[in-house]
C-alpha cells in the first residue's frame, strides 16, 4: 500500500516492481507536465507519457499503456477505425458530457463514447470515464 492516500500502488515489469504514483482524472488530465493519465487496475495514475514525438496521436499503434498522448489511451485494433496495428491510440470521453460521442475521433465511421468500466463496476469518482471505441 502507499503511504500517501492521493497515490495509487501499481504492479510493473511482471510484478516485480511495486510503485506508487499519483492518481489522477483522465477527462481533465491533471498530471504534471510530461505525464498523463492512464488506467491501472485500481483506476488511474500519473505515468511518464513514453509515445515520444512521433507517435501517440488518435489511431497510432501503441504498444504500451503509457505510450499514447495525453488525453488518450491505447485500446485493440477493433476499437479505432483504420487501426492496422494490434493497439492504437483512442480518445478518453466525458459520459456526462450533452452528446458524449462528438469528442471521438471516428465518430463519422462508428465511434461512440461508452463507460471505461463494465456495467454497475465503475471505480468511485471515475463514473463519467468512457473511452472512444466501436460498439460490439
Amino acid at each position: 500500500l502507499c503511504d500517501d492516500v492521493a497515490s495509487t500502488c501499481i504492479i510493473a515489469n511482471d510484478g516485480f516492481l511495486p510503485l506508487c504514483l499519483p492518481a489522477c482524472d483522465p477527462i481533465s488530465q491533471n498530471c504534471p507536465s510530461g505525464e498523463a493519465c492512464y488506467p491501472s487496475t485500481d483506476g488511474f495514475v500519473c505515468a511518464p507519457d513514453a509515445s515520444g514525438p512521433e507517435l501517440g496521436g488518435y489511431g497510432e499503434p501503441c504498444e504500451f499503456t503509457n505510450a499514447c498522448d495525453p488525453s488518450l489511451l491505447c485500446v485493440g485494433a477493433g476499437s479505432v477505425p483504420g487501426c492496422d496495428s494490434a493497439n492504437c491510440c483512442t480518445h478518453f470521453c466525458d459520459l456526462s458530457d450533452a452528446e458524449p460521442s462528438a469528442n471521438c475521433g471516428g465518430v463519422s465511421e462508428g465511434q461512440e463514447c461508452v463507460s471505461a468500466f463494465p456495467e454497475g463496476q465503475a471505480l468511485p469518482g471515475y463514473e463519467d470515464v468512457g473511452f472512444c471505441t466501436i460498439p460490439e
